[in-house]
């Protein structure tokens, strides 16, 4: 009888010490196997370009879609910087996590992940997942992430957070022009002075200015047109330098016509003294491509 009861005490005794334990064990070991299941999204899952479908970044009021359609990646209506894109994935892709620092929401706001002040990423994968990457850490290319349906913040390394806290104009694709040299029959500089180049039947061009007619340099004009056939930005303007360009009073108007006489490509530029703005005349285009003297100057060059 006595075993019999000293069995039921010990049985008592276990229950009781499982009920008092289990909220120590939920509480620090929990977290832990998050860590190996976040673990596991971030290292183990890889993103390619090819299954990846959709990036978005939200921080605060901006927010920067990029995304895949039939005719390539867009970044908003502009196309995307296919190379910019593969080197977030491979900087998602060498992540590298490290220790929780904090299991309570009440924390966020101090390791930058909380809903103001956090950079907010979602990736359309295989399945969509959502991570919020905050403050840097102390250490190189160290900070803080979590995931969007948890309170456990983690540090990690890489680059990943310096790679989303970039402008939109960061994902766009800065080769923004390209013609067929060969279909160019007429080119316009319309300014102060307006200066007029055709081609003619022999391939050779001429110009035209103050109604005289003279021959120009074909090669010159062959060589410009080489640049302008994939014509590269050095950086791309939005917001205020959009708006400043716009009201710009000594805006060129540079246009490319066939032999149709169709407009083939219609530009505005203004040169800075170090370098050339460039708009194509779409109204639906709200940034200004900053383009190297170099470059315009190929063509600009005959009008001084």
């Amino acid at each position: 009888m006595q075993d019999k009861n000293l069995k039921i005490l010990i049985s008592i005794f276990i229950v009781l010490l499982i009920i008092a334990v289990y909220p120590y064990v939920v509480s620090e070991y929990g977290g832990v196997i998050f860590n190996k299941q976040l673990e596991s999204r971030l290292l183990e899952e890889t993103l390619d370009i090819g299954s990846v479908s959709l990036v978005e970044i939200k921080h605060g009021d901006t927010s920067i879609e990029i995304k895949h359609h039939d005719d390539g990646w867009k970044v908003d209506n502009y196309k995307a910087n296919e190379e910019k894109l593969k080197s977030f994935i491979s900087d998602f892709n060498t992540l590298s996590l490290g220790p929780i620092v904090s299991k309570n929401a009440k924390n966020h706001k101090n390791f930058g992940v909380d809903e103001e002040n956090g950079y907010f990423l979602t990736v359309r994968n295989k399945e969509t997942f959502s991570l919020v990457l905050g403050n840097y850490a102390p250490g190189i290319d160290k900070y803080y992430i979590r995931k969007v349906d948890s309170e456990v913040v983690y540090e990690v390394s890489g680059t990943l957070r310096s790679t989303v806290s970039g402008t939109f104009t960061d994902w766009m694709d800065k080769n923004f022009l390209q013609i067929d040299k060969n279909s160019v029959a007429k080119i316009e500089l319309l300014g102060n002075q307006n200066f007029v180049f055709n081609k003619k039947q022999d391939g050779s061009w001429t110009t035209t200015k103050n109604r005289r007619e003279t021959n120009v340099d074909s090669e010159q004009i062959s060589t410009a047109l080489d640049k302008f056939s994939n014509l590269s930005a050095l950086t791309i303007l939005s917001g205020q330098g959009y708006d400043d360009f716009m009201s710009n009073k000594n805006k060129v108007t540079l246009k490319f016509e066939n032999d149709n006489k169709n407009i083939i490509l219609n530009l505005l530029v203004v040169e800075t003294g170090v370098s050339y703005l460039v708009k194509p005349s779409d109204e639906n285009v709200m940034v200004v491509y900053e383009v190297s003297t170099e470059t315009m100057d190929a063509l600009f060059g005959f009008t001084k």
